[in-house]
Protein backbone atom coordinates (compact mmCIF):
# COMPACT_ATOMS: atom_id res chain seq x y z
CA UNK A 1 0.00 0.00 0.00
CA UNK A 2 1.73 3.34 -0.97
CA UNK A 3 2.03 5.75 1.79
CA UNK A 4 0.21 9.23 1.77
CA UNK A 5 1.72 12.06 2.88
CA UNK A 6 0.13 14.85 4.67
CA UNK A 7 -1.11 17.89 2.85
CA UNK A 8 0.18 21.31 3.39
CA UNK A 9 -2.50 24.06 3.62
CA UNK A 10 -1.43 27.70 2.99
CA UNK A 11 2.58 28.46 3.69
CA UNK A 12 5.07 28.14 6.13
CA UNK A 13 5.67 30.54 8.50
CA UNK A 14 8.88 30.81 10.31
CA UNK A 15 8.68 30.56 14.35
CA UNK A 16 12.60 31.01 14.98
CA UNK A 17 15.54 32.84 13.75
CA UNK A 18 17.56 31.07 11.24
CA UNK A 19 20.16 28.79 13.24
CA UNK A 20 23.23 26.54 11.90
CA UNK A 21 21.38 26.82 8.18
CA UNK A 22 18.10 25.86 9.53
CA UNK A 23 15.09 27.24 10.73
CA UNK A 24 11.90 26.42 12.53
CA UNK A 25 8.69 26.73 10.93
CA UNK A 26 5.26 25.86 11.07
CA UNK A 27 2.07 25.25 8.42
CA UNK A 28 -1.35 23.73 8.65
CA UNK A 29 -1.77 19.99 7.33
CA UNK A 30 -4.22 17.63 6.17
CA UNK A 31 -3.82 14.20 6.93
CA UNK A 32 -5.22 11.25 5.56
CA UNK A 33 -7.25 10.55 8.03
CA UNK A 34 -9.20 13.75 7.22
CA UNK A 35 -7.72 15.51 10.12
CA UNK A 36 -6.11 19.14 9.92
CA UNK A 37 -3.42 19.81 12.58
CA UNK A 38 -0.47 22.47 12.85
CA UNK A 39 2.73 20.88 12.83
CA UNK A 40 6.12 23.02 13.48
CA UNK A 41 9.14 21.13 12.76
CA UNK A 42 13.13 22.30 11.65
CA UNK A 43 13.69 23.43 7.95
CA UNK A 44 16.75 22.89 6.05
CA UNK A 45 18.10 25.45 4.23
CA UNK A 46 21.48 24.02 2.73
CA UNK A 47 21.58 20.79 0.32
CA UNK A 48 21.63 17.69 2.49
CA UNK A 49 25.67 16.85 3.41
CA UNK A 50 27.29 13.49 2.52
CA UNK A 51 28.49 10.92 5.50
CA UNK A 52 30.92 8.79 4.42
CA UNK A 53 31.00 4.86 5.53
CA UNK A 54 34.98 4.22 5.12
CA UNK A 55 36.75 1.26 4.92
CA UNK A 56 40.36 0.95 4.70
CA UNK A 57 42.48 -1.82 2.48
CA UNK A 58 42.81 -3.72 5.69
CA UNK A 59 38.86 -3.72 6.51
CA UNK A 60 38.70 -1.29 9.03
CA UNK A 61 36.62 1.68 9.53
CA UNK A 62 38.09 4.96 9.30
CA UNK A 63 36.56 7.53 11.86
CA UNK A 64 36.87 10.85 13.55
CA UNK A 65 36.66 11.83 17.36
CA UNK A 66 34.62 14.91 18.35
CA UNK A 67 34.26 16.45 21.10
CA UNK A 68 29.94 17.20 21.80
CA UNK A 69 28.55 19.15 23.92
CA UNK A 70 25.15 17.91 24.18
CA UNK A 71 26.74 14.51 24.92
CA UNK A 72 29.43 15.87 27.18
CA UNK A 73 32.18 13.68 25.40
CA UNK A 74 34.26 13.19 22.99
CA UNK A 75 32.84 10.61 20.35
CA UNK A 76 33.49 8.58 17.52
CA UNK A 77 31.57 9.42 14.25
CA UNK A 78 31.32 8.54 10.28
CA UNK A 79 33.35 11.90 8.33
CA UNK A 80 30.56 13.84 6.35
CA UNK A 81 30.18 17.35 5.59
CA UNK A 82 28.18 19.92 3.93
CA UNK A 83 27.90 20.09 -0.16
CA UNK A 84 29.44 22.97 -1.54
CA UNK A 85 27.39 25.01 -4.73
CA UNK A 86 29.14 22.77 -7.21
CA UNK A 87 29.89 19.63 -5.32
CA UNK A 88 28.28 15.89 -6.02
CA UNK A 89 27.70 14.10 -3.19
CA UNK A 90 31.02 11.81 -3.90
CA UNK A 91 33.30 14.76 -4.41
CA UNK A 92 32.47 16.19 -0.91
CA UNK A 93 32.46 12.55 0.70
CA UNK A 94 36.04 12.69 -0.67
CA UNK A 95 37.10 15.67 0.48
CA UNK A 96 35.48 15.52 3.91
CA UNK A 97 37.10 11.79 4.03
CA UNK A 98 40.68 12.89 3.72
CA UNK A 99 39.85 16.16 5.76
CA UNK A 100 38.78 14.56 8.77
CA UNK A 101 40.65 11.39 8.61
CA UNK A 102 43.68 11.58 6.50
CA UNK A 103 41.85 8.76 4.23
CA UNK A 104 41.46 8.51 0.40
CA UNK A 105 39.93 5.61 -0.99
CA UNK A 106 37.37 5.03 -3.86
CA UNK A 107 33.94 6.77 -3.19
CA UNK A 108 30.90 5.85 -4.43
CA UNK A 109 26.89 7.14 -3.46
CA UNK A 110 24.92 4.53 -1.90
CA UNK A 111 21.23 5.94 -2.73
CA UNK A 112 19.66 7.81 -5.95
CA UNK A 113 18.31 10.41 -2.84
CA UNK A 114 19.14 11.51 0.32
CA UNK A 115 18.60 9.66 3.22
CA UNK A 116 17.07 10.33 6.86
CA UNK A 117 18.77 8.86 9.58
CA UNK A 118 16.85 8.51 12.98
CA UNK A 119 14.42 11.52 11.45
CA UNK A 120 12.94 11.87 14.67
CA UNK A 121 16.26 13.12 16.43
CA UNK A 122 18.08 14.86 13.31
CA UNK A 123 17.51 17.82 11.28
CA UNK A 124 18.59 16.54 7.66
CA UNK A 125 18.89 14.03 5.58
CA UNK A 126 22.30 13.32 4.35
CA UNK A 127 23.68 11.41 1.18
CA UNK A 128 25.13 8.24 2.51
CA UNK A 129 28.71 7.21 0.76
CA UNK A 130 30.77 4.25 0.31
CA UNK A 131 34.45 5.04 0.35
CA UNK A 132 36.68 1.29 -0.23
CA UNK A 133 40.35 0.43 -0.13
CA UNK A 134 40.73 3.73 1.47
CA UNK A 135 44.77 4.29 2.52
CA UNK A 136 45.85 6.40 5.03
CA UNK A 137 47.40 9.71 3.05
CA UNK A 138 48.43 12.39 5.75
CA UNK A 139 47.48 13.54 9.15
CA UNK A 140 43.49 15.01 9.46
CA UNK A 141 43.15 18.56 9.28
CA UNK A 142 42.52 20.27 12.24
Amino acid sequence: MPIVPPQQIGDLVQVAPEIWRRTFVKGLFKFPTGEQREVGFFKTLVKPPAIIFAITANGNVAATRQYRLAAAQTMFELPGGNVREDETPEEVAARELEQETGFRGTVKRLTSQPVWFLPDALLTPFWPCLAQDCVKMNEPKP
